[in-house]
């Protein structure tokens, strides 16, 4: 299966209105930070990083879904989100594991730091 120059020309243009969302969403949150004070280049580095991030899997979600006509609405609400998303996924990471793992597979998991603390 050959890819036409057209679906190329359709890619690329989907991709650039989902980079436009995400831009939107990340410059809010840039902005809401640097009020009344300054903010520096690596601070704007790592939110629009996550911006990217969670922007373009809420895209992906979306598509796979099938909806779509949400997209440009949901990609700039979680990039304005996507730093704080990131950042609870990464604190309650453990949580989230062991309620994957019990509602999967019905094992609960003791939680060994909590032995060691009691003794």
């Amino acid at each position: 299966m050959k890819l036409k120059m057209e679906d190329y020309a359709v890619w690329i243009w989907s991709f650039i209105k989902t980079l436009f969302y995400i831009v939107i969403g990340s410059s809010v949150r840039v902005l809401h930070y640097s009020r009344g004070k300054s903010i520096s280049a690596r601070a704007v580095a790592i939110t629009l990083s996550f911006s990217v991030f969670v922007g373009v899997i809420v895209n992906h979600i979306l598509i796979i879904r099938g909806l779509e006509q949400w997209a440009g609405v949901a990609v700039s609400i979680s990039a304005l989100l996507g730093e704080s998303l990131v950042v609870y996924l990464i604190t309650n990471s453990n949580n989230i594991f062991r309620t994957f793992i019990k509602s999967v597979f019905k094992v609960d998991i003791k939680d060994e730091d909590k032995g060691a603390d009691e003794i």
